[in-house]
């Protein structure tokens, strides 16, 4: 899936040290809260969940627009 891929070369250039992939991805790319993710400790885990939701928001080749800049 397209969108997933740009969304893990993001993360890989734009992470802070220490921050997991649902921790970022809910910074950045979700207005509300979404728990599960932000506090998964399993990258890949998480990386699941994320291509779940673009899946289902049908994100399939672009990303969502980001809710904030960190």
């Amino acid at each position: 899936m397209k969108s997933f891929q740009s969304l893990v070369h993001e993360y890989m250039k734009d992470h802070l040290p220490g921050e997991r992939f649902g921790q970022w991805f809910v910074n950045v790319y979700i207005k509300g809260q979404w728990p599960e993710l932000f506090y998964e400790s399993s990258d890949v885990l998480a990386m699941g969940m994320v291509q779940g939701w673009l899946e289902d928001h049908h994100y399939i080749d672009t990303l969502p627009q980001k809710v904030r800049e960190l």
